[in-house]
């Protein structure tokens, strides 16, 4: 610590923050025994098909594409901990999908999410499984506890140009987006009342592709502007 504060803060960044690519988490194992990791997910050609999937890549530790985090650096003293901590936490994080971020909530607590600054969360909508509502739900209500929060970016798994939202085709086909609905709701009322009214609208995005394909959204297809207005119509953040 005989440092200047200046450079214990260039050496921390060096340590724990990622500069050649997202820092994307994803989950490993099955079932209960599910654990996040650092990983990737990339596009793969299937040979018998001819569709592509996602192919889900936990990080090595002889991986070169990344950079090679130390957060052994927290456990030399409480000290460093204290200063180094929060360069950990405030840079954007992806999620693979609700269990993801819903596991990676729960094993931060309360202390260190609200050190949390930027949140991607990919694949909200991929399945319509309960158990995939019951982690979306079990997460939003985790992140009132998140009230330094700057974004929160809802996206999604793009499988190729021409690749289509599973939902949001009729209205009938919105019952897991009412469910997320009635979650964000009760976090944005929570948020708003903390922060000040309209703090949970200016965090809470949708990027485009939330409701169309890539060529739906360069062509401005009538399908993926009422996909976007009849969800937007339903989202009531105050």
């Amino acid at each position: 610590m005989e440092l200047p504060l200046e450079i214990r803060l260039m050496i921390y960044k060096l340590l724990l923050e990622e500069t050649s690519t997202a820092l994307t988490l994803l989950t490993q194992g099955s079932s209960e025994q599910e654990v996040v990791r650092r990983g990737c997910l990339k596009k793969q050609q299937p040979r018998r098909t001819g569709r592509q999937i996602l192919l889900k890549t936990v990080y090595k530790a002889n991986d070169e594409t990344i950079t090679h985090l130390q957060p052994v650096i927290l456990r030399v003293s409480k000290s460093i901990y204290d200063e180094a901590i929060s360069i950990l936490y405030r840079q954007t994080l992806e999620f693979e999908h609700p269990i993801t971020l819903q596991k990676f909530l729960f094993a931060i607590g309360p202390e260190n999410r609200l050190l949390l600054q930027h949140i991607v969360l990919r694949g909200w909508q991929d399945d319509e499984f309960l158990v995939w509502q019951q982690a979306l739900a079990s997460a939003f209500d985790r992140l009132m506890t998140a009230q330094n929060l700057r974004s929160i970016t809802m996206d999604r798994h793009i499988y190729s140009s021409s690749d289509r939202p599973k939902i949001l085709w009729d209205k009938w086909k919105l019952v897991p987006v009412n469910h997320f609905n009635v979650r964000a709701e009760y976090w944005a009322q929570f948020i708003d009342a903390a922060k000040g009214k309209g703090t949970a609208k200016s965090l809470l995005t949708f990027t485009e592709r939330n409701f169309g394909s890539e060529d739906d959204i360069a062509q401005g297809a009538q399908d993926y502007l009422d996909r976007k207005k009849l969800f937007m119509d339903n989202m009531k953040l105050g």
